[in-house]
């Protein structure tokens, strides 16, 4: 592989980085990988959303600073860039006591015009009193997107999060045509179904748009049962849970009923699933396994706008033992292939692998590649501890010439390290073997 390149070496301010996100400027090509950043001194509370840039994938810098307006901690950035160039980012805004306990949380949305270097004040997009603070609830892992808007040469920004407060859980989302400035009340795209003794909980959506207004979202439902009086958590696996689709022609203004992704025989796992639109063609990239962690990435392909549904497990490795977590997915708009990403250990430890799948889904998934400039790099866990925390998510875009660019949480060094980036030339349209990297920065 090639030379490795520490995304955030320039920083002085935290030691601790995960949940990697990465954009693509379409106007000069920049890219701004973001991710939550901590200094451990702190205790863990004073977590803020920091952004490393670079104009060539080389020489980076890391300069990027963005905290909540009023609270003690931010977490979970996601990134976007709009036709004109402005960069976009939400993230949750929240105040943690001593003990991490967490008493108010906003969904907050900011932006640059200068590639992630300087930030407009974050803003509150949820409504005032939505997400209550001090019940124990929650606005949770936002995600944002740019598409066109219906009227011809406009463009909309849609957000989606998880809002649990006061007995009330369920999936939002929201749209702006003003460029974030002010947004549109939230519509629900799915609430919490079931019974007293068996729920099913939604637990994370992402956006996909496409042309003239349309948007669609996915997101995965988590069942919770009393069996025998115990509580079976289904976070892990089980084949209670669901991945849905849920898809608007209008840009929200009409929201046509969701539809099941999944098949009745997968054992979906609790990771946000992820959504792309190719014209007609819709991807959705899922986990699918057994509660001990035997996890594959299955992506499922609509060639009708999401009435019918085929299967592909993209992971090639023919045991069923490892762990593929945290799937990324990016369609090439000339090509079609759809281009995935995900964290494993089948080696071991762990590393970030690759696969291409032709659009076409009667055609298998392509050999998979090793991303990560070796195989066991990484501690591959996902527990919370902030020491070897992955996050939720990991990132992944295409350009318009066809390079990919990927961003990941890495462990190597003995702790969380800034996302890494790698990318692929428009000549081949596939993963190459320069692969951009990190390792922790210094404490300050």
């Amino acid at each position: 592989q090639g030379a490795n390149v520490n995304v955030s070496s320039p920083r002085g301010d935290s030691d601790l980085e995960a949940e990697g996100n990465v954009a693509v400027s379409p106007r000069n090509g920049a890219i701004a990988v973001s991710y939550i950043a901590l200094q451990s001194s702190f205790g863990g509370t004073q977590s803020y959303m920091g952004v490393s840039r670079s104009t060539n994938g080389a020489m980076w810098t890391g300069d990027g600073t963005v905290r909540d307006p009023e609270y003690n901690g931010s977490s979970d950035p996601v990134l976007a860039y709009s036709p004109d160039g402005v960069l976009h980012m939400t993230f949750i805004g929240l105040q943690r006591g001593n003990t991490g306990q967490v008493s108010a949380v906003h969904v907050r949305v900011t932006e640059s015009t200068d590639d992630g270097r300087t930030w407009a004040t974050a803003r509150q997009a949820d409504p005032a009193g939505y997400c209550v603070s001090g019940t124990g609830g929650i606005c949770d892992k936002p995600w944002i997107a740019v598409g066109p808007g219906v009227t011809d040469g406009t463009t909309a920004l849609y957000l989606t999060y998880l809002r649990s407060s006061r007995g009330i859980v369920g999936l939002v989302a929201q749209r702006s045509d003003d460029n974030g400035m002010t947004w549109a009340p939230p519509v629900t795209l799915g609430n919490v179904s079931g019974s007293a003794t068996s729920s099913n909980q939604p637990n994370l959506a992402t956006i996909a748009t496409g042309p003239r207004g349309e948007v669609a979202f996915a997101w995965v439902t988590v069942n919770n049962s009393l069996i025998d009086g115990m509580l079976v958590d289904g976070r892990m696996g089980s084949v209670e849970n669901r991945i849905y689709l849920r898809r608007s022609p209008d840009g929200l203004r009409t929201l046509p009923s969701s539809v099941v992704v999944s098949r009745p025989e997968d054992s979906v796992v609790y990771v946000q699933p992820q959504v792309a639109i190719d014209g007609e063609t819709i991807h959705v990239a899922y986990v699918s396994g057994t509660t001990n962690a035997a996890w594959d990435v299955i992506l499922a392909t609509s060639a009708d706008s999401g009435r019918t549904w085929r299967h592909r497990k993209v992971n090639d490795d023919p045991e069923r033992c490892a762990s593929h977590h945290w799937p990324q997915l990016a369609v090439d708009p000339v090509t079609h292939s759809a281009h995935l990403i995900w964290l494993e250990n089948r080696f071991g430890e762990g590393q970030v692998a690759y696969a291409r799948c032709p659009n076409d889904a009667a055609t298998p998934c392509g050999a998979n590649e090793l991303v990560s400039d070796a195989m066991g790099a990484f501690r591959f866990t996902t527990s919370r501890q902030p020491n070897v925390w992955h996050g939720d998510y990991i990132g992944l875009t295409i350009t318009n010439d066809g390079s990919l660019w990927a961003a990941w949480s890495d462990t190597r060094s003995g702790s969380p390290a800034t996302g890494a980036s790698s990318s692929i030339p428009a000549s081949a349209r596939g993963w190459i073997s320069t692969i951009l990297r990190s390792s922790p920065s210094s404490p300050a």
